[in-house]
């Protein structure tokens, strides 16, 4: 393997939540980035300028680009349709390898590289999405990163996750975070709440360097985001 392909430029992706975000990485070396924290999803109007933009600072041509990561979900539907279609395009145009790093990893990677002194006294993390309503998207790892339970689509309650919680603190997060700790944060025993965490480009450098090693890419042809459970459009209430 030469030296481009060891310390490989990917493009890393981020739109599956309220951020959109861009990020040029040489290796594990983060060259620049772009972000944007949007609660009106405005991520179509933003990602292809964010792409010219991180292009354009470092000196860097399409063409120089070895691949195209891209956050796997879940999420927004509509985000995730918008980062998956950009990245599909560029690997389509430039004939590059498409990579997916699923979503909760990103704001997992996050933490432990930004948060460490929040992991002295806590088990496990839980890393978990909006889904509307009380629903989240969650997924448990311990605090090596390793996954402890695979990420669901569930409805929060009183004995959320008591199981793990029995066991030992868990660390909540991710932008589903708010609702769960003022619905429950005096209940729930063995929980502790770190806010603003959210899916962000600079994130996925791990997880997208590795899958490059191991060659772990997406046909660009079938490739579909992890939508987790079907799309449910709001029915428009009649006038009366």
């Amino acid at each position: 393997m030469n030296d481009q392909t060891n310390t490989p430029r990917i493009l890393h992706l981020e739109t599956s939540g309220l951020a959109c975000s861009v990020a040029l990485t040489s290796g594990l070396e983060l060259v620049t980035t772009q972000s944007h924290i949007d609660r009106q999803f405005s991520h179509a109007e933003k990602l292809t300028g964010f792409v010219m933009e991180v292009l354009k600072d470092a000196g860097v041509e399409p063409s120089g680009l070895h691949a195209v990561a891209v956050s796997a979900g879940p999420g927004s539907y509509t985000g995730l349709r918008i980062g998956v279609a950009t990245a599909k395009g560029l690997c389509y145009a430039l004939g590059i390898p498409l990579i997916s790093v699923p979503t909760h990893e990103v704001m997992v990677s996050h933490v432990l590289k930004n948060h460490p002194q929040r992991l002295t006294d806590v088990q496990f993390l839980c890393a978990m999405l909006d889904a509307r309503r009380m629903e989240v998207y969650a997924a448990v790892y311990d605090t090596s990163g390793m996954r402890c339970r695979d990420v669901r689509a569930e409805v929060v309650q009183e004995d959320y996750l008591l199981g793990f919680r029995e066991k030992g603190n868990v660390l909540f997060f991710g932008d589903g975070e708010r609702k769960c700790r003022e619905a429950f944060g005096d209940q729930w025993l063995q929980a502790e709440w770190l806010a603003d965490v959210y899916p962000i480009a600079e994130d996925m450098i791990e997880t997208a360097l590795r899958k490059w090693h191991a060659a772990e890419f997406e046909d660009p042809a079938y490739y579909t985001p992890f939508y987790l459970k079907e799309f449910e459009a709001k029915k428009a209430k009649k006038l009366i």
